[in-house]
């Protein structure tokens, strides 16, 4: 219900907090959670909490690109959750799209076709 919905977010905002402090440790066990918690973010509205969120989850995807590499639509749609994108965060989610799109490569439009 509402509750474990709302526990979910603060356990994804937390978590992305902890991505900002210490984003290679994060980054080592990020594949374990990146699909979840880019659902469960993508439905997070858009404030100061969300933006730190998404500062930590730039820093876990700067140490371990690989591990959102099986969730680029999820990964897709949370970054699309802000719109327009914060400035601050907006250049980083221009190069990890540009990023994945490289290392997919010709597998690029059946990925992006997914994207909800």
């Amino acid at each position: 219900g509402q509750r474990q919905h709302h526990l979910m977010q603060n356990v994804c905002i937390t978590l992305g907090r902890l991505g900002m402090v210490c984003g290679p440790q994060m980054g080592k066990v990020f594949g374990s959670f990146v699909r979840t918690w880019c659902l469960v973010m993508r439905g997070a509205r858009p404030d100061g909490e969300k933006t730190n969120a998404f500062q930590g989850l730039i820093s876990m995807l700067r140490a371990n690109p690989q591990a959102a590499l099986t969730c680029v639509p999820e990964l897709a749609a949370a970054i699309s959750s802000f719109y327009p994108a914060p400035p601050t965060l907006e250049p980083a989610f221009r190069e990890i799209l540009t990023g994945y799109k490289g290392t997919l490569a010709e597998h690029w439009p059946s990925v992006y076709a997914q994207i909800p």
